[in-house]
C-alpha cells in the first residue's frame, strides 16, 4: 500500500497505477489540509502514484480542495 522513502520523503502508493489519480485520492481518504501539515513538516515531499506519476504536494492538496 502506502509506503514512506527516507531519503527523499516521497510516499509512493504501489498499486495506483491501474487508479486514476482521483480514485487514488478517495482511497486513501487524505484531505488537504493533512497534506499540506505533512509537507510544512517535510515528512512529504512528493508523492509517487504507480510508478510514472510523481506529484508535488501542494499539486496534491489543490486537486483535493476541487474535489470536494
Amino acid at each position: 500500500m502506502a509506503t514512506m522513502k527516507t531519503p527523499r520523503s516521497m510516499l509512493t502508493i504501489d498499486g495506483a497505477a491501474l487508479l486514476g489519480t482521483q480514485e487514488t485520492m478517495r482511497f486513501l481518504n487524505v484531505s488537504a489540509s493533512t497534506l499540506r501539515r505533512l509537507a510544512e513538516k517535510k515528512e512529504i515531499v512528493r508523492i509517487k502514484i504507480g510508478t510514472l506519476c510523481r506529484y508535488p504536494v501542494d499539486d496534491l492538496a489543490a486537486y483535493i480542495d476541487t474535489l470536494r
